[in-house]
């Protein structure tokens, strides 16, 4: 796998992969996907597509992927859910069960290229509730223990667990506690991008218990193994 940006300040992950095969899995973040060479199959819960080129997959929509005889360009994009569907509405592109597959004839790079600008600098960033962009800003920068979690975003917002929980899913389409998951994952991969330190090593000081917490909550967001990735050897383009 070769990173060629990861910018948790703005927003966007962009990898280059190897053949794979995922499991279903799910992340608070727009994918782009793109074939460089050969196709890829994508299945969500709903819906099932074959041969695809490039694709646009919903934040937080649950997806599987099979590449096994094609090379990807994959970009994550956060925080920017609410314009997606309208840009993509406007190329004449059909969105179902928040999967987009473009038409091969407009599956180039330069469509890709297209995507990337308007999804990364032109959409403007999905607004929230202040007390959800506080608990966001809080969540992305202090490193706290899980069992923490809530005592300190009540004290955040001054509302009860229930109504955090409440008010922080309905706006960002994930929990707080899967929220704290993704951003201790992404802090993972850049440390061990800053460090070259081992992926393990990074994930226990950004707060996962052990291998097998860092194991599950990785397979569940991204749908493959720690293993597959830190055999593949990290590397920054």
């Amino acid at each position: 796998m070769l990173v060629k940006e990861f910018d948790p300040v703005g927003g966007c992950y962009h990898f280059q992969m190897d053949p794979m095969e995922t499991d279903f899995h799910a992340h608070p973040a727009l994918e782009i996907i793109r074939a460089v060479q050969g196709s890829f199959d994508l299945e969500t819960l709903g819906r099932q597509a074959r041969g695809c080129r490039l694709a646009i997959v919903g934040a937080n929509i649950s997806h599987r992927l099979v590449a096994t005889e094609a090379e990807l360009e994959v970009v994550l994009v956060e925080k920017k859910q609410s314009e997606w569907g309208k840009w993509v509405k406007d190329q004449g592109w059909v969105e179902q069960e928040g999967l987009v597959v473009v038409p091969p004839a407009d599956a180039g790079a330069e469509t890709f290229a297209a995507i990337m600008a308007a999804l990364t600098q032109q959409a403007p960033a999905d607004e929230y509730d202040p007390r959800v962009e506080a608990c966001i800003a809080f969540l992305e920068t202090t490193p706290i223990r899980y069992d923490a979690l809530m005592a300190n975003l009540k004290q955040i917002t001054g509302l009860s667990a229930s109504r955090i929980s409440r008010l922080f899913s309905n706006q960002t389409g994930i929990s707080p506690q899967r929220f704290m998951t993704w951003c201790r994952l992404k802090q993972t991969i850049l440390t061990t991008l800053e460090t070259q330190e081992p992926l393990l090593a990074c994930a226990l000081d950004s707060g996962f218990y052990d291998q097998a917490h860092f194991g599950r909550a990785f397979k569940q967001m991204m749908g493959i193994s720690p293993a597959r990735i830190y055999n593949s050897r990290i590397v920054q383009a």
